[in-house]
């Protein structure tokens, strides 16, 4: 079965390259693998698609060997390079690589004269600079100049691109760029083939000494930003989506031990905290937030080793998983935090630095109902997995990514999903917890409201403004740092 959606966005890719805006759980792998099969049946091969190194096998060759069984698709990863290449050089239909193998290997990427190109995740092109935003361009026909020695050669075009995120723009409007300019080429459609003329025309700048500048977008420019991104982009929310569970979540307000209240006070007021012969300072605003951070999960990192100050949350995690059977998720920030609950019966800790291919059999145990608990790492695991098996979730430790958070949240909400899913926040009690959880819910609600006026574009219907002035002049970043600027102040 398709739903309206799918079906609609690949009508639309009929006539030309697109931007899928499609939420988590909405099915954008499988859209995407309909996509290319229709170019496949009119001649278009190879199909390239680049992804992040976790979406190739959970992703794209699972959902390729479910509903695409007839597709001869290759993964082309491996850690020798050679062996790289010579997966690179095969002869498929389809492969699927990550970015790096993607800028390493230009040159051969090149050479195989690919005729379509799904760059999945594109929210990672935020920088119109970066060594990966420059190569994807290329092959969308933007020449680039050297850059540390590097440049990328944009002599063959891939004729169709389309662009695939649930998070397209996390932080500010200026990351749409890349990838509007990724599907529609050079020759100034819908914005500019320049980011500068782009930026000064939706932006103007405010002077902060030392070189330094601040771009704020033009509000009487929105209306204008909204129609031209339309004209590319095909916005499909999870709000929309017909017969998904509910979520519900709970926060669970967290008094702090007297020894860890006293080293957060501590901190807060001084910035500095002294264990031994050690100090351990604070001096900028985002190490501020993780010093703080860490304090409220029992523990503050020094130089030279961890020093642990007590174990509130984590005494209250055993106690919210005491006599429950459900399969769960615990999400952290921080390695100290998986040592706080290694003792948790059941479980297995799924983080960035173990070999993937222990990470698949953890995952596959989890999904097999072989583990009760998996302990996640939100920097490194929230994207691309697929958890329909469970539907409790646990937050530790607040990330103030709020494009971490809504891609951990949707592992598990999504199709397929029959349960409601139930999402616990632990907040240590005038904490920063509470102020980065605030301002990821904040910067969530902008994001939805922004979107909802592209799909109001899109149904052919006047889109709802309200409110939506101030959308763009507040960066996620700047939310936090004022809140903690004040929490620091005695404000909160």
């Amino acid at each position: 079965m398709r739903y309206s959606h799918q079906k609609e966005v690949r009508s639309r890719a009929e006539t030309g390259n697109c931007c899928l805006f499609h939420d988590c759980g909405v099915g954008k792998t499988l859209t995407a693998l309909d996509i290319i099969a229709d170019e496949i049946a009119k001649g278009n091969a190879p199909c390239l698609v680049v992804a992040p190194i976790r979406l190739i096998h959970d992703a794209w060759m699972s959902d390729a060997a479910k509903f695409h069984p007839g597709l001869d698709i290759q993964a082309v990863y491996h850690k020798n390079p050679k062996k790289r290449k010579e997966q690179l050089y095969a002869d498929h239909e389809v492969q699927v690589t990550n970015p790096e193998t993607f800028k390493n290997h230009f040159t051969d990427i090149q050479a195989k004269k690919y005729r379509v190109l799904f760059k999945d995740e594109s929210s990672d092109l935020k920088s119109n600079t970066s060594q990966n935003t420059r190569a994807t361009l290329a092959v969308a026909g933007f020449k680039n100049r050297a850059k540390d020695g590097k440049s990328y050669d944009h002599s063959y075009v891939i004729p169709v691109r389309h662009a695939l995120t649930a998070t397209p723009a996390p932080n500010q409007p200026s990351e749409y760029w890349a990838q509007i300019k990724f599907c529609t080429g050079p020759g100034n459609q819908v914005f500019s083939d320049n980011f500068y003329s782009f930026r000064g025309r939706f932006f103007y700048s405010i002077d902060l000494g030392n070189k330094r500048k601040k771009w704020i977008f033009r509000k009487d420019m929105f209306d204008e930003f909204c129609h031209k991104l339309a004209e590319i982009a095909h916005v499909h929310r999870k709000c929309d989506m017909p017969g998904l569970p509910a979520q519900h979540h709970k926060v669970h307000d967290i008094t702090l031990g007297s020894q860890e209240q006293a080293a957060y006070d501590k901190l807060k007021k001084d910035l500095v905290i002294r264990f031994a012969d050690e100090t351990v300072l604070a001096t900028t605003a985002l190490t501020e937030i993780m010093k703080l951070r860490q304090i409220s999960s029992g523990f503050i990192y020094g130089e030279k080793e961890t020093h642990l100050i007590g174990s509130t949350k984590a005494d209250y995690m055993f106690q919210l998983l005491k006599g429950v059977s459900d399969q769960h998720i615990i999400w952290i920030n921080f390695r100290q935090e998986a040592e706080a609950l290694k003792h948790l019966h059941g479980s297995e800790l799924l983080i960035g630095s173990i070999p993937l291919e222990r990470q698949m059999d953890i995952i596959k145990d989890f999904k097999a109902g072989n583990l009760q608990h998996i302990i996640a790492n939100q920097q490194s695991i929230s994207h691309g997995l697929t958890f329909i098996n469970s539907w409790d979730a646990t937050y530790f430790s607040q990330n103030y990514s709020y494009e971490l958070m809504k891609q951990s949240r949707d592992r598990q909400h999504r199709i397929g999903a029959i349960h409601d899913c139930n999402y616990n926040y632990l907040l240590a009690k005038g904490t920063v917890d509470n102020i980065v959880y605030r301002a990821n819910l904040a910067k969530e609600a902008m994001v939805n409201k922004f979107l909802a006026c592209l799909v109001d574009i899109q149904n052919g219907t006047q889109p709802d403004t309200t409110g939506c002035n101030t959308i763009f002049n507040t960066t996620h970043t700047q939310m936090i740092k004022r809140g903690v600027m004040g929490h620091l102040k005695g404000k909160e």
